[in-house]
């Protein structure tokens, strides 16, 4: 659902994409109060002042199709499109600077507060991970993440070594303390990785031929083995981003709180010798 902005007394729906506001070329030219044809001629006459990634996004194939659905309410969209631009920030601002008339810059101006400074709820893009703003929020979870699970970890080895000594009362206590720290550490795993790991999934299903793990369910092992190695070979043709944000899952999911276990393990002996 896109939350909306008021603008010349005008109510205009806000498009996230890739966790970024975005504007569609027709929007862009009623906001100028332009044709969208001039949109479109200035970006092919002045194409080499305009970076994919950058001034705009394109969105084709699986991601439009996923963009039209999500984004039903925007009238804008054509269902029989098979691209779409989105203009980002700098982008609008390139086409400010072309046109260049104090009717557009005043605009500009306006839209730029109203629009592009508005934080609606990141939208997890097909990519989430492999931006600026998702590798943030993978760092600041990383970092939660670890302080947590070395919190629930001394509180695992106290519990273990205070029942080992035969000393109930803090074994207890500790394993109370172990148990709500565990529920915290799930929770904000879950919070976190789990709207990202199904919008891989659906990426996934969405490739021609690729076999999901409920199709798979009953193969036989041979059978498993070999569909699993054409699942690898579809993904790397079709969609090979999606192994790179699958390795920076499993780094931020397995290194850090593995190397977090070892050291609060050999840390709450040393804390445990120390006062006991």
């Amino acid at each position: 659902m896109n939350i909306s902005t008021i603008i010349n007394d005008k109510k205009i729906l806000i498009i996230n994409y890739q966790s970024i506001n975005v504007l569609t070329t027709e929007m862009l030219a009623e906001l100028y109060r332009i044709d969208k044809e001039t949109i479109r001629r200035n970006f092919l006459e002045k194409s080499s002042g305009f970076v994919e990634g950058i001034h705009y996004l394109k969105v084709e194939g699986d991601d439009l199709k996923k963009f039209k659905e999500s984004n039903k309410e925007l009238d804008v969209i054509c269902d029989t499109s098979t691209r779409l631009i989105l203009w980002t920030k700098r982008g609008a601002t390139r086409h400010a600077q072309i046109l260049d008339t104090h009717e557009i810059w005043d605009t500009h101006d306006i839209f730029l507060e109203k629009y592009f400074d508005k934080n609606p709820t990141v939208n997890i893009g097909p990519h989430y991970l492999l931006t600026l703003e998702g590798a943030k929020a993978a760092l600041d979870f990383t970092r939660n993440f670890a302080a947590q699970v070395f919190t629930g970890s001394i509180s695992f080895v106290f519990t273990i070594r205070t029942l080992e000594t035969g000393k109930w009362s803090l074994g207890i206590l500790s394993v109370l303390v172990w148990i709500i720290f565990l529920y915290i550490v799930v929770a904000n795993f879950a919070n976190f990785l789990s709207p990202i790991l199904k919008n891989l999934q659906d990426q996934l299903a969405s490739i021609d031929g690729y076999v999901t793990k409920k199709e798979s369910k009953n193969m036989k092992f041979l059978q498993w083995v070999s569909t699993l190695f054409k699942n690898i070979l579809l993904v790397l043709i079709h969609k090979p981003m999606i192994l790179l944000e699958l390795i920076v899952i499993f780094i931020i999911v397995e290194i850090p709180p593995t190397i977090v276990i070892f050291s609060a393990g050999y840390s709450a002996e040393k804390i445990y010798d120390f006062f006991f």
